[in-house]
Formats: C-alpha cells, sequence, structure tokens
C-alpha cells in the first residue's frame, strides 16, 4: 500500500493504532497497520502481559474501533521507523466531529490519547495539540476524569480448566454482550465476552465454534503447529473476519467442547453469520452440532446450504446430486390399509389399486420386546405402543406418500422404499418423533439418502428427550400381555359371561378367511377368535394346489382391506367346539356402521346359514342382505334363477289393524330436544332458506320505535305472540303455552315455533309483543313440528334419560334425517326416524329401533299389549311356505325383547317394567 491512500479500516489495535485494509484481488487485500503521530493511547494488557493494561484503554480503544472499524478512511503516512519499520501518521474521515475530521485531533480532545513531546512532526500541530489536551484535562474528558476508577476493567484472558464447567453452566443459553477479537477460521472465533451485573466491566476471553456449521480449516503460523488451509479455508476466514471482527455482537453459548472451548450463536445486528457463511457455499452444516443451535432457526440454515447446492457455490462446485432411481408410483395420494410395525405400514394406490409397504424415512422403531403368550406373539414395549399409535392415527386413513430414497437389502434386511408419509399435512414420522415412539437414524454427512425434513425429525427427538416422554423416559417400558381367550373350548367358556353382557369393541388382528377373525379385546386383556353367526364363508385353500371356492379371495381381500386393523364392536352368542365366539361384528366403513356379516351377505361373498341365521338377533337383516344380492345377481348369485313365490301380508290385529305403511315420508332436519323420543324438526321440504330472511324481516319490524306498542300488552293462552329469544335478544314468533306469576312477576312460558325450544320470559313490551299479521302463521306456516318417536318411551329412571339423549344425539349427529310419518295431530306427528345413510329401509334401522337395540327405550306398553302372539303364531303356521310381512310394532318389540335377553343397559338387571305390570 501506498504512503498515502485510501481503505478500510480493519480493526483497532489500541487507542492509537489501527490496521486498515485495501482492494482485495484474487485473495484477501494487503494491510497496513498504522500509528498516529504526536500521540500514544492507554496500552491495553495482553494474555501474555496482563499487568501492563492502563486505566482507560479500553475506552480509548473502544471509541475508535465504534468510530471506524468497517468504515473507510483517508490515511497519510509522515514517516517510518527504522527499528520496527513501524509507520506513523494521521487518520481523516469524511463526518465532521468536534468540528474535526482528523481522527488524532478528535481522540485528543476526548481525552483518549497523551500527546507526546518528543515526535519529530511540526511543532505547529504539535502546539494545536497541546492545546487540545489542556482544554480535554480542564474539562476532566476521557483518561482526564476525577473519579480514576471509571477506567478500570477486568480481564481474564482465558478460563482455567477447572472453572469451564462453572462458566458453562451459568451462562448456557443466556445471551451476552460480546466483541469478537480474532477470528481463527470462517467459524472459529475469539471473543471477549461482558460478564453481566459486575460493578466493574469484567471481561472473558473465550473461544467459541459456530453451532451447526463448519468452514473449512484454517491453521497458520501457529507455534509447533502444522500449517492447514483447506480449499477456501482463507477465504471463509476473511469472509468472517471482514463482517464481524471487532464488532459488537450477541454470543449464545450452547455446548461446550472438551478442551474447554464453546460451541455456540453469534448474533450480529445485520443477522447470524453462520446462515450467511452457508449461503455464500464458506460452511457445511455441522450435524453433531445443529441442534444446539438457539440463535437462528435451523431449517434457515439448512435452506442456505442447499441454495448453495443449488448454486454449486465455492466448497460444492463439485457437488452432484445422487440418482435415487425411485420406483414407480413413488409420489401419491392412497389409503392405509395395514400397520406393519412401529415405522412400517402398508397404502393402497387408489388409482391401479396396488398395495405399496413403506417404511418411515430417517426414523426406527422402538426395539421389539416380543412377549409369547400361547399362540399369540405380541409387540410389548414402546415397540408396541409405535404401532398402536400409527394404527389409531392412519389406519383406513388417506395419506400422501412420497418415497425419499430407496434403502437396498442387507443381511436379514430387505429393500425398503422409505417415505416421508403426510397426514392432515402432518408429518407422521415427526408426530412419532414428538410423543418418544420413534428414533432419528445417524446419517453420514454427504449421505443423501434422508428425509428432506431430517432436521425437523431431530428437533423434535430433541424436544422428546427433553421432555423425556416415550422412550427417552426414566421409567421402565410398559409390558402388554394378552391371554388366548379362544385358546380351547373351557377357556373360552371363561369369557363367555362378559362378552354376552352387551356390546364389546375391539380391533382387528388379523383375519384367517372372511367368516373368523382374530380380534385384540384390551378392556379384557385377551385375544379372541369370532366366528360371524349367520353366514357360511365360501373356503380359502391353504395351499396353491388346494383351490379355494369361488370369491373367497375376494371376500377376504375386501375384510382385510375395510377393517383389518380397525377399531371395531361385537356381540357374542355362544361359543364353538374349538374356542371361538360366535357373534356378530361391527365396523365403520366409508363413514357408515355396518354388521360385516350383512355386508358379505349383501355383497354376494357369502351364502346364509340358515340354523345359525336363524338364531341370530340379526335373522331379519340377514335375510334381507342375502335376498338384496340375489336381485342383484352378484358375485355367487351371478346364475342365481329366483323363484317364484306368491307373497301375503299377515296384518297383525285384535280390534285396531296396527299400522303396516307411512302416511308418508318425509326429509326433516332436528331443531330441539327435549327427550329422546320428544323432538321438534323442520322439514327440509318447506324452504328453510326463507326462514332466516322471515327473522330478518321480523326484527327489522320490530326495532323500529313506531311499532312498539302504545300500551302495555299482555297475551292470552295459545295466543300467537312475537317474543324475544333471552340468549341472543332476537325476535322470533311464539305460542304462549301458558301464563303464571313467579316472584311476585307475571311470567309466559313461549314456544318458539320455528324452532321447537320454549322458555319462561317476564312478561313486558320489552320482550312479549303482537305478531304483526304479515307474519302470522296463516300467511307463513310455521317451520318447526313437534314430532315423537312412534311407539317407544324413555324410562322412567333420570340416568337412562340422559343416556338415551346422548345415544340419540350420537346416532344422529351431522346426519341427514328421514321421517315416515305413522300419524298427524295438528301440528304434531309420530314419526320411524331415519338417517340418510341407513338406508332407511328396515325398521331394525331406524333411530326408533337402535334405541331399543341398545336397552336405552321401550316399547309403549299400549302396543305390546295390541300385537296378539297367538294369532302371530297361528298366522304364521297358515302361510309357512309364504314370506311373512312383519308389522312395525312386532318388529320392535323382538328387538326390545333381544336387549333384554342381552341385558343390555336398562335391562342389566332384568325387566325393570315389570314391577309396572
Amino acid at each position: 500500500m501506498s504512503k498515502k491512500g485510501r481503505g478500510i479500516v480493519k480493526s483497532i489495535v489500541s487507542g492509537d493504532t489501527l490496521i486498515i485494509k485495501g482492494r482485495a484481488v484474487n485473495g484477501p487485500p494487503p494491510e497496513k497497520i498504522i500509528s498516529f503521530s504526536n500521540v500514544e493511547a492507554p496500552k491495553l494488557g495482553t494474555q501474555n502481559d496482563p499487568s501492563r493494561e492502563e486505566l482507560f484503554a479500553l475506552q480509548s480503544r473502544d471509541y475508535l474501533r465504534k468510530l471506524l472499524v468497517g468504515k473507510e478512511v483517508t490515511y497519510e503516512i509522515d514517516y517510518t521507523t527504522n527499528t520496527n519499520k513501524r509507520d506513523f501518521g494521521s487518520i481523516s474521515i469524511p463526518k465532521v466531529i468536534e468540528g474535526e475530521t482528523n481522527i488524532t485531533r478528535i481522540m485528543v480532545k476526548k481525552g483518549f490519547v497523551k500527546v507526546r513531546n518528543n515526535d519529530r512532526n511540526s511543532s505547529e500541530e504539535l502546539d494545536y495539540l497541546t492545546q487540545l489536551e489542556q482544554q480535554a484535562k480542564k474539562e476532566h474528558r476521557g483518561m482526564w476524569a476525577k473519579d480514576q476508577d471509571t477506567g478500570k476493567r477486568e480481564v481474564s484472558w482465558k478460563i482455567d480448566s477447572k472453572d469451564v464447567d462453572a462458566f458453562y453452566k451459568k451462562f448456557k443459553g443466556k445471551k451476552l454482550n460480546g466483541v469478537v477479537e480474532q477470528v481463527r477460521s470462517g467459524s472459529t472465533v475469539r471473543v471477549a465476552v461482558k460478564i453481566p451485573d459486575q460493578l466493574v466491566p469484567t471481561y472473558q476471553y473465550i473461544v467459541l465454534s459456530m453451532s451447526g456449521i463448519r468452514s473449512p480449516m484454517f491453521r497458520k503460523n501457529i507455534p509447533n503447529v502444522d500449517d492447514l488451509v483447506e480449499p477456501y479455508g482463507e477465504e471463509a476466514r476473511y469472509f468472517t473476519e471482514s463482517r464481524i471482527l471487532q464488532s459488537d455482537v450477541k454470543v449464545i453459548i450452547e455446548n461446550k467442547l472438551p478442551n474447554g472451548d464453546f460451541i455456540g450463536s453469534i448474533l450480529h445486528p445485520a443477522g447470524n453469520i453462520a446462515e450467511v457463511l452457508l449461503l455464500e457455499g464458506l460452511a457445511k452444516i455441522n450435524d453433531p452440532t445443529l441442534m444446539d443451535v438457539t440463535g437462528c432457526d435451523i431449517l434457515k440454515l439448512r435452506e442456505a446450504e442447499n441454495k448453495a447446492k443449488e448454486k454449486k457455490l465455492r466448497i460444492w462446485k463439485d457437488f452432484v446430486v445422487t440418482d435415487k432411481n425411485l420406483p414407480p408410483d413413488s409420489n401419491f395420494n392412497g389409503q392405509v390399509v395395514r400397520i406393519i410395525s412401529g415405522d412400517t405400514l402398508v397404502v393402497q394406490n387408489p388409482v391401479n389399486g396396488r398395495e405399496k409397504k413403506v417404511t418411515l424415512s430417517s426414523i426406527k422403531r422402538p426395539p421389539q420386546d416380543k412377549q409369547t403368550i400361547g399362540r399369540n406373539a405380541q409387540d410389548s414395549g414402546y415397540a408396541y405402543e409405535a404401532k398402536e399409535f400409527l394404527r389409531k392415527k392412519l389406519i383406513g386413513k388417506n395419506v400422501h406418500v412420497k418415497v425419499d430414497y430407496v434403502k437396498e437389502a442387507t443381511g436379514e434386511y430387505e429393500e425398503r422404499e422409505c417415505a416421508t408419509v403426510t397426514y392432515k399435512n402432518q408429518n407422521v414420522a415427526e408426530l412419532l418423533i414428538s410423543k418418544g415412539l420413534a428414533t432419528v437414524i445417524w446419517h453420514k454427512r454427504e449421505d443423501q439418502d434422508r428425509s428432506p425434513f431430517y432436521d425437523r425429525l431431530r428437533m423434535a427427538e430433541e424436544e422428546a428427550k427433553e421432555a423425556k416422554i416415550g422412550m427417552h423416559s426414566d421409567k421402565e417400558a410398559p409390558v402388554y400381555r394378552y391371554v388366548d381367550a379362544s385358546e380351547n373350548l373351557s377357556k373360552a367358556k371363561s369369557f363367555l359371561t362378559s362378552f354376552q353382557n352387551g356390546t364389546s369393541r375391539g380391533i382387528v388382528d388379523y383375519i384367517p378367511n372372511c367368516g373368523r377373525y382374530i380380534l385384540r379385546v384390551p378392556k379384557e386383556n385377551c385375544r379372541m377368535v369370532l366366528v360371524l353367526g349367520g353366514i357360511r364363508a365360501p373356503r380359502l385353500g391353504k395351499t396353491e394346489k388346494d383351490k379355494s371356492e369361488p370369491f373367497a379371495k375376494e371376500a377376504l381381500d375386501y375384510v382385510n382391506s375395510s377393517i383389518l386393523q380397525h377399531d371395531v364392536e361385537f356381540t357374542v352368542e355362544t361359543t364353538d367346539r374349538s374356542g371361538g365366539f360366535i357373534g356378530a361384528l361391527f365396523a365403520t366403513i366409508n363413514g357408515i356402521k355396518k354388521n360385516i356379516a350383512v355386508q358379505l351377505l349383501e355383497l354376494g361373498y357369502v351364502r346364509i346359514n340358515d340354523y345359525s341365521a336363524d338364531q341370530s338377533p340379526y335373522r331379519d337383516e340377514l335375510y334381507e342382505a342375502e335376498e338384496k344380492a340375489k336381485a342383484a345377481k352378484i358375485n355367487i348369485w351371478e346364475n342365481y334363477v329366483p323363484e317364484v313365490k306368491e307373497e301375503v301380508e299377515v296384518v297383525v290385529n285384535k280390534s285396531t289393524p296396527l299400522p303396516q305403511k307411512a302416511i308418508e315420508r318425509v326429509e326433516v332436519v332436528l331443531s330441539n330436544m327435549t327427550s329422546a323420543v320428544d323432538i321438534c324438526v323442520q322439514l327440509a321440504s318447506s324452504n328453510l332458506g326463507r326462514l332466516e330472511q322471515l327473522i330478518d324481516d321480523l326484527n327489522n319490524y320490530e326495532s323500529r320505535s313506531e311499532n312498539a306498542p302504545k300500551t302495555p300488552f299482555v297475551p292470552k293462552n295459545n295466543e300467537i305472540i312475537a317474543a324475544k329469544f333471552s340468549e341472543d335478544n332476537t325476535w322470533y314468533r311464539a305460542r304462549v303455552r301458558k301464563l303464571f306469576s313467579e316472584g311476585g312477576k307475571r311470567k309466559a312460558n313461549v314456544f318458539y315455533l320455528d324452532y321447537g325450544n320454549s322458555e319462561d320470559l317476564v312478561v313486558s313490551n320489552n320482550n312479549l309483543r303482537p305478531l304483526p299479521e304479515q307474519f302470522s302463521v296463516k300467511k307463513i306456516p310455521q317451520y318447526a313440528v313437534e314430532a315423537k318417536l312412534a311407539f317407544i318411551d324413555v324410562f322412567s329412571d333420570e340416568d337412562w334419560k340422559i343416556e338415551a339423549y346422548e345415544q340419540f344425539q350420537d346416532i344422529t349427529d351431522q346426519k341427514s334425517l328421514i321421517a315416515d310419518v305413522i300419524s298427524k295431530n295438528g301440528n304434531s306427528m309420530s314419526i320411524m326416524l331415519y338417517t340418510k345413510e341407513s338406508g332407511a329401509k328396515t325398521v331394525a334401522s331406524s333411530v326408533n329401533a337402535q334405541l331399543l337395540a341398545e336397552g336405552l327405550a321401550m316399547v309403549q306398553k299400549n302396543w305390546i299389549k295390541r300385537v296378539d302372539n297367538e294369532i302371530i303364531k297361528r298366522a304364521k303356521s297358515m302361510v309357512d311356505s309364504k314370506k311373512i310381512i312383519k308389522s312395525i310394532p312386532e318388529v320392535l318389540i323382538e328387538i326390545q325383547d333381544q336387549a333384554k335377553k342381552s341385558r343390555i343397559n336398562a335391562w342389566r338387571y332384568g325387566d325393570i317394567t315389570e314391577d309396572d305390570e
């Protein structure tokens, strides 16, 4: 560099000496150390000689550092010493400070340097500096301050090895103010951190490696150590040096190294230097320390590295993306049909019907802990919990599958397609990791066969470890053991009573054929074989030579894809000779709860077993389902030729005929419930969209002051009025049910005509008003109709009333409803209620029947008396070869009798209505 010119201030050595760098050409730029002529600053201590430090040395250096580092200045060399070739001169800046641009003069004015009287420079300048110094002394500025203690600082140049742990524990995770004093490589610096809450400014020098990254090595001119400069090491060091050397930064200590150095983040007002190094291709992600990062978003670091890779910047100039040779169907939406283990599942692609087995990318399931009980080998511990988590979360659900890489077959492991599986925008692997039910695979640094969300997985694992959940818990792994309830007939009988007591819940673990199911029943801690009653399943061949009966495989494929590993309900009637339980199985398919035996019959995969079906409580549904399959001529009934039989309807009556048909069938919307059998509905055909407009018009009318009653309004019983609903302060049409006094106030019980709810209101013009003629029910019929479920009542016990109420809500929740009107009386009616999803084709599918089947309602006694069993028996014997069409009450009574027999809910202790006879 020349004797005179411009340059950028690289760093400040002390209050009177700085380093200037020139322009960079094909590498780091040239540098020049310049000391100010005529002055000297207080000396700073060093690691080798701490005692040389003088008062105000730090303040002198820091003022200059904050003023000049990174700024362009003009310099002029006055002379160079012969002994040590040290340049002395002056520095000027464009900015005027206290009337000066010459840094030497500014420092003298501030009291941060002393004037030297034996300098060779012009006496005129020296005299001027002396005057400035006298003024600074007079004003007690800088080093001339009255309180000399303000110029002190405490410095620890190195942490003693025995104090490293204490320092780390005390300041881990805290943001410390600091100054970068030296850049050793692109990602390693020496920082003077300021210890907080000290009376005297106290500094600790530490060596800090940036967490999450590693720059190429730069090691040069270190005594007794070989030089090592990796490609781009010098450029990375210069890049960091030019941006943060002698800058004020925030330091977050995140970890420590065995040699006493630290790992952490450096935060500069302009951003995180680690992210910028990655973006410029001057550093790589360092996986071992990546999870230590707290100073920025880890994902941003990975994103920065990926951008550098794409552009092939510097250290990535030879980077090549590995061809992963992904298989067909590597990116699709499909349905999960089976969970193999805590990290492997089978997904069916609906486009081609193929099933693909995939392993979740970059994770490993918990170690297997097999518990073998009888013929049931069962995962236990966290292996069981991981598999069960996936089953509950995903089985039967639609997911997105993106194959990331293919793991080649090695040793005992087969080739595996590793994929990211997403459910409702959630990465399933990340969910498992976050629950402590899997661990992240440690990939080699250059291994590209990894999850694209690898960093997220590691972050989730760190959180799970910190929370000590799942595998990371201090507790022992849970143990799951299941008894084989179908091991033999004796064992089965010991479980029979508990299974016969209503409906049980289980999980389909395995399906040998469409008529037999291996169920896991957590409540009873057992596994069992359930044989579907009422059907004969086609035999499935055990070997290739052993031929299967027609549609045996198709039937098995159907139930496997529909209910394998699903939560199900089942009922048990009896046992077979081998210890299997005979009963019915219920599962939700396409959102509808179905009897699997009925479903298989309806699809034409199985036939009725007459003897077993006649013993089944679902006899009618089974026969009806088979008739449907026959009529449709599907599968085993493809060539079916129906027999011609004359049908006769047997009307069962005594004095009044039992209803055989509804007056009409209408679509309805549930608007209010008083109990499980007393409800209000709105007719879907009554233009419900007009109702909202009606309410708006009525409220607009009542809001106008001129329409308010001039005199107090007192309604009459049964009068149609306008009433303000207390919960939303909105006017609705209502009928006065009764007037009464309470607490000294006149009140009215009103029924809201369009919604079916009711309440008590104080009689006043603010609550009750005459209904204007244009809103009368003569002009606009009421929308809500009071309805009662036909033929049934709820029990008098309040608990069972509540259970029935909740069951009604469960059955009808978010369902479209159909009502068969049995009878009408004004604005009330008696109905058989169905959900559209049930098909509304059999009495047994009605809400009325379902409440009876659950033991939460009973057939009205007057209808029981009207069904004469002797007449039914005689009628059946007379038309033995004909099809009997039963009356609605007869079917309902049979359903109630089955609920009594099974002792379901209210019938659990026998017939609770007997005392009322």
